[in-house]
């Protein structure tokens, strides 16, 4: 069916250690930047680097709690077998608690891909503006064809303001990122190499031109706004998606190194060049890096180094989300048809983007995600599954064999027993 055909074009390992490296790297980093230098000025730095650094610990050692679990799963030792995230909910937390955890689990990643596609599609309306207008169908309140100039253009992360809008800037994106997500991680692997490239450029031209307009302004070590610790927060929740990769790595790939390098990275790239902003910009309200980066008084190489971050790393954290979604869905028969499943990891994320375009949504759904969803699903699930891989003992039914006498990971009918 298709599930059998699902796990035969995604049964081959070919993902290498730099490969795996530039994967995770990519999958930490994702959305999340581009408001932790606002969240530097409300939380303090002092605050945001402790949360930060605590975070990539924690998380970190979560990743290598699932590691560890997915190993405990018979035949899937050294990794051999195909066992995600919600396998592993599943078989060790019960079904009461594993139909909460689907649900935390597509919200989560459903808001990830959601803030991607939105925060991408914001940056390429804007990056219009420096060439003339950006135009979009008006949905409400009159169905219109507008366009709007930069003189017209809101202090907001889109430049239609609040209106909802079927933007040029969205269209675009789906025709770019849309292909990729129907893909495996493997054959995503030279577009995420080009996006991590590409990356490291941007955040090192973003650096100069932040310390070129002067440190100025005065960020507290201790500040107030509560509700930002959870941008903080969202920008570790990479845990979920760490299965999908270990699925598909080469056998001689160390978990712990890459993850040890990948977050250090991740967390290098989040202190950095989002610190520096900080210091050196003054926000509209609610205002995003990349909404001010692409205003018309920044240079233009700024405005285009902003616009290649957009490419290469929002563009680029889309597909991942969708195909880990997709994994999940197909290999714990949540749904059994494969184009169905794209359906629901590919095609939601674009419906719901569009629903939430307006105004600054982003940084509530950034909000309420990190609160509701990040915590418990990235931290407290891999916690809870690695505790009870330590007092139970997984046993296999009789008929855990196919007739060729091999045993499959997927294919294991699971009970547990206390050690």
């Amino acid at each position: 069916g298709d599930r059998d055909n699902d796990r035969g074009t995604r049964s081959k390992k070919k993902i290498g250690t730099w490969g795996s490296y530039v994967i995770m790297v990519n999958s930490i980093i994702g959305p999340g930047i581009v408001v932790l230098p606002l969240t530097f000025q409300r939380v303090g730095w002092g605050w945001t680097l402790m949360l930060l650094i605590g975070y990539c610990v924690v998380s970190t050692l979560c990743v290598l709690f699932l590691a560890d679990a997915m190993t405990k799963i018979p035949g899937n030792d050294n990794h051999r077998g195909r066992v995600e995230f919600l396998q592993l909910a599943e078989t060790f937390l019960g079904t009461q608690t594993y139909r909460v955890v689907i649900g935390l689990f597509f919200a989560s990643l459903m808001a990830t891909s959601v803030s991607a596609i939105v925060q991408a599609s914001q940056v390429i309306d804007h990056a219009s503006l420096s060439v003339g207008s950006a135009c979009a169908l008006q949905m409400t309140p009159k169905l219109e064809f507008v366009c709007v100039g930069e003189t017209d253009s809101p202090f907001s992360d889109s430049v239609f303001g609040d209106s909802w809008v079927l933007s040029l800037g969205l269209v675009v994106l789906f025709v770019a990122a849309c292909p990729l997500s129907f893909l495996s991680l493997s054959d995503n692997l030279r577009v995420q190499l080009v996006s991590f490239l590409a990356l490291s450029f941007v955040c090192l031209v973003w650096c100069g031109y932040f310390v070129t307009l002067g440190l100025k302004n005065k960020v507290p070590a201790f500040g107030s706004s509560g509700s930002s610790f959870a941008f903080v927060l969202f920008n570790f929740a990479y845990v979920v998606t760490a299965p999908s990769w270990i699925n598909e790595k080469q056998p001689g790939v160390d978990v712990h190194e890459i993850l040890v390098a990948a977050s250090g990275t991740g967390l290098l790239f989040f202190t950095v060049p989002c610190l520096l902003a900080a210091l050196s910009i003054n926000f509209e309200g609610s205002e995003t890096l990349l909404a001010y980066l692409t205003r018309e008084d920044s240079p233009v190489i700024i405005q285009m180094m902003t616009f290649v971050y957009t490419v290469s790393e929002l563009i680029t954290c889309i597909p991942i989300v969708s195909i880990v979604m997709r994994n999940n869905l197909i290999e714990n028969e949540i749904i059994k048809n494969r184009s169905l499943a794209n359906l629901v990891a590919i095609g939601l994320p674009w419906i719901f983007a569009f629903l939430s375009y307006g105004g600054d949504n982003v940084n509530y759904i950034l909000v309420w995600a990190g609160i509701i969803t990040a915590g418990p699903l990235n931290f407290i699930v891999p916690a809870g599954v690695f505790l009870l891989t330590t007092k139970y003992t997984l046993i296999e039914s009789a008929d855990d064999y196919s007739g060729t006498g091999e045993r499959k990971a997927e294919d294991v009918k699971l009970g547990v027993t206390r050690r």
